[in-house]
């Protein structure tokens, strides 16, 4: 008996996060089409080791070194930065600071993991390279923030693992494996820089224009809650299941006092 209980209640806090997210996919769509696009950067960068070796002559090992040295710089510190500007901003009484950063590192790490395929020399390259890495680390400090700002507790742990479920998928299929099939197929071997920049070039656009047709979709839709609305200010479209630890308290309404003269034959 407790098994079932326990089986039709998760089957039904799935079908409450379901509802919740179709009702509401506008800012879900922007927010993980971004950090899909993100991941899809990051993640075709793991062919910059063999780029480096048949563009300017780097050896991987060369590359590994200084590429780690960047990370380490770059990234802890960009991501702290990150989490310090968004308490910040949300202080003042910006409520929109999450996808404000979130706004702010992809279109920063876009356009500069497209020119670093470009760059004359592997100096300049990796120069290049080091921006794209503060971008990245800025968009992927405030994804999740900027997720959870707009769900409820209820079901906010079902969103996130959908959110790190859709954005993986698409960062592994839609970034090195693109850049394997186009480099094999249409590019070549030996211009493997201009398959990533072409990668990166191709994912923005597509996801920018997913971003784009959702923002117009959400203006034509005045039921849809605004990106930059706190979760207990927005109105449901359906009735969550109350959680485990809510108390639910049934009241009688009281019966009205009326006079016994008034009440005639209707009994007492």
């Amino acid at each position: 008996m407790r098994d079932k209980t326990e089986a039709s209640t998760g089957s039904s806090s799935f079908a409450d996060m379901r509802a919740y997210v179709r009702a509401r996919w506008v800012p879900y769509c922007g927010i993980i089409a971004l950090f899909s696009l993100m991941l899809i950067v990051a993640y075709s960068q793991g062919w910059l080791a063999a780029t480096f070796e048949r563009t300017w002559g780097w050896s991987a090992e060369k590359y590994v070194l200084i590429n780690a040295i960047i990370l380490l710089s770059v990234g802890p510190a960009t991501v702290n930065f990150a989490g310090w500007l968004c308490d910040r901003l949300h202080k003042k009484g910006r409520v929109d600071a999450p996808y404000l950063i979130l706004f702010t590192g992809v279109a920063i790490l876009v356009p500069s993991a497209f020119i670093a395929t470009l760059m004359p020399t592997p100096e300049l390259a990796m120069a290049v390279l080091a921006i794209t890495t503060f971008g990245i680390a800025m968009a992927s400090a405030v994804g999740v923030t900027a997720l959870l700002h707009i769900t409820p507790t209820r079901i906010s742990a079902q969103v996130t693992a959908l959110y790190y479920m859709v954005a993986g998928l698409a960062g592994l299929f839609l970034g090195p494996l693109t850049v394997s099939l186009l480099s094999d197929n249409v590019f070549g071997n030996e211009n493997l820089r201009y398959v990533i920049g072409a990668v990166d070039f191709w994912c923005s656009g597509v996801n920018v224009r997913l971003v784009c047709n959702a923002l117009l979709r959400r203006r034509a839709r005045k039921d849809e809650p605004a990106i930059n609305t706190p979760p207990n200010e927005i109105k449901p479209h359906l009735n969550l299941a109350p959680s485990y630890d809510q108390k639910i308290v049934c009241t009688k309404s009281p019966r009205p006092n009326t006079p016994k003269s008034e009440r005639g034959a209707s009994g007492p």
